[in-house]
């Protein structure tokens, strides 16, 4: 297997993968596809999973349910293996991920946002994209689906000189090791129709995940609708 074949199936293996409230689900198609899989990936399963803090990892092929799997820390350094996932989130998961490289810090986040939901979610800095939602989410309607505020910057949605006071202050404020937490109000709409204003305050901490970046972790904590506003 080639190394493209390989990220291919690591990348399949992600996107078959469901959190769930007590552990991971993996669904195949076939027998065939959950035992090539499993052949190559078992240990990064079993890994990612005891990384999660999962109880089990149940594995379904074609509607077929196989022995669960022990989640299981192993030799893997996931600063060198990083797992890309693709948007997946259903009425028994707890996070919504848009298409992202993963590593221990990422991976400790989305324990964190697992454990805690609440309204909150992670954002790369550089690009200033959503890449983790809560279903709490929702509450805020900035899209009409919550699978919908992936597409979208803060610059889409952020009052912009909002954001450009959040982004002076953050480097003024926010250390880099996550080490402090930051509260802020800003003016937010919906990104497609500039309307439906509201008003948000969150607490926000940096997440220094090496050598995939620097992230944000916000959490809400009120949020007020409001007028329009003229000229912002």
């Amino acid at each position: 297997m080639n190394k493209a074949q390989s990220v291919m199936g690591i990348n399949q293996l992600a996107a078959a993968a469901i959190f769930t409230p007590t552990g991971l689900r993996c669904q195949f198609p076939n027998l065939d596809a959950a035992y090539r899989h499993l052949r190559r990936y078992e240990k990064l399963l079993t890994h990612w999973a005891a990384m999660m803090g999962a109880n089990d990892v149940q594995i379904s092929a074609g509607g077929e349910e196989l022995p669960p799997l022990t989640p299981r820390l192993s030799d893997l350094n996931p600063e060198v293996t990083p797992i890309a996932v693709a948007p997946t989130f259903n009425s028994d998961g707890d996070l919504l991920i848009a298409q992202q490289w993963l590593n221990s810090t990422l991976l400790n986040v989305l324990l964190e946002l697992r454990q805690t939901p609440g309204i909150a979610g992670l954002v790369n800095w550089q690009s200033q994209k959503q890449v983790v939602l809560t279903p709490g989410c929702q509450e805020l309607g900035l899209g009409e689906q919550l699978e919908d505020s992936l597409k979208y910057s803060r610059f889409d949605y952020w009052n912009l000189p909002d954001l450009q006071r959040f982004q002076r202050e953050c480097g003024q404020a926010l250390r880099q090791d996550g080490s402090n937490v930051m509260e802020f109000k800003y003016l937010a709409f919906q990104p497609e129709t500039r309307d439906d204003w509201i008003e948000i305050v969150g607490s926000y901490r940096m997440i220094d995940a090496g050598n995939l970046g620097l992230f944000q972790l916000g959490r809400n904590l009120s949020y007020e609708r409001v007028a329009a506003q003229v000229g912002a």
